[in-house]
């Protein structure tokens, strides 16, 4: 049995998710944002790489500007959906889940792209 008493193991409101192993492929790309509060998984998909792609679903446009003012176009869809059952706005959670995604963007930025 683990003792708890002295750590504080408290989960993530929102894990990043990717295909760890790349291979060239179109799926290389494809990222999502869980949410432990609402059970619910969003994929972000950068639009600039696919205009034509029509979306099913819960979905909104964002856009993230990089520290060169380099401008991209992102739109988060619902893959699982509920926020109806845990009594959570999925807009705001959606948006919750763009900024957690977009914090993560300018740290690697910052800390990985440096080395």
């Amino acid at each position: 049995m683990i003792n708890t008493n002295h750590h504080n193991f408290e989960q993530p409101d929102f894990l990043l998710a990717e295909i760890p192993v790349k291979n060239g492929s179109l799926q290389d790309d494809r990222i999502w944002v869980y949410c432990n509060k609402t059970f619910s998984l969003i994929e972000f998909i950068l639009h600039d790489d696919f205009p034509e792609l029509k979306l099913v679903g819960t979905q909104a446009v964002f856009t993230y500007i990089d520290f060169d003012e380099y401008r991209e176009q992102w739109i988060g869809v619902y893959i699982q959906n509920n926020c109806a059952l845990v009594g959570v706005d999925q807009k705001v959670n959606l948006q919750e889940a763009w900024d957690f995604l977009e914090n993560y963007f300018r740290w690697e930025e910052q800390e990985v792209d440096l080395d």
